[in-house]
């Protein structure tokens, strides 16, 4: 499965009508420096969004991700995005929510377009519809006995990377089953 998207153009700053596209399991990151202070390792997770009324000059959608830590605190991003979406945090271990509809508020920082901190998801007016994926979702989780092996090799090199540099990575089922197959 191909998103049909291109990392030629940044979406546009400002609010946007987006649905849930895809969650992916990145695992138990490493710790990492961040503003110049180093950030503890934590389980993350990556929600992606298609910007549903936004195209790039080739009418392709936007889509822009986030990753989050897979934390069920009432404090937490995921634990908002959650509540965004309608669904209770736990059911994004399941990918319960996947096409449910947003607003997403892009904002540009360093040349990048990015999601606008832990408000920059909310909900969407009552009443306004929301148009629908153009891209089939998708969720994906190293840790499912029944892991795609070949999605996950169809996955950018850099989020391939970043799965694999996971603490937990080697004893997935995922890493058994890219060992099995002579690629870990």
């Amino acid at each position: 499965m191909k998103i049909q998207t291109g990392n030629s153009e940044q979406a546009p700053e400002g609010v946007h009508f987006a649905r849930l596209l895809g969650i992916t399991n990145m695992g138990h990151q490493p710790e990492w420096e961040w503003q110049g202070e180093m950030q503890p390792s934590s389980y993350q997770v990556e929600l992606t969004y298609e910007l549903v009324n936004s195209a790039m000059k080739d009418g392709r959608p936007f889509v822009i991700s986030e990753s989050v830590k897979a934390s069920s605190s009432d404090k937490s991003t995921l634990f908002a995005r959650a509540q965004v979406l309608g669904i209770d945090v736990a059911a994004f271990a399941e990918g319960e929510g996947l096409g449910n509809p947003a607003s997403v508020t892009v904002a540009h920082k360093n040349g990048k377009a990015r999601i606008n901190g832990k408000a920059g998801v909310t909900g969407v007016p009552v009443g306004i519809p929301v148009a629908e994926l153009t891209n089939p979702t998708y969720f994906f989780d190293m840790d499912k006995e029944d892991v795609d092996v070949d999605y996950f090799l169809e996955l950018p090199e850099w989020k391939r990377e970043r799965i694999q540099s996971a603490l937990d990575f080697p004893e997935t089922p995922l890493a058994k089953k890219l060992a099995e197959r002579d690629q870990f």
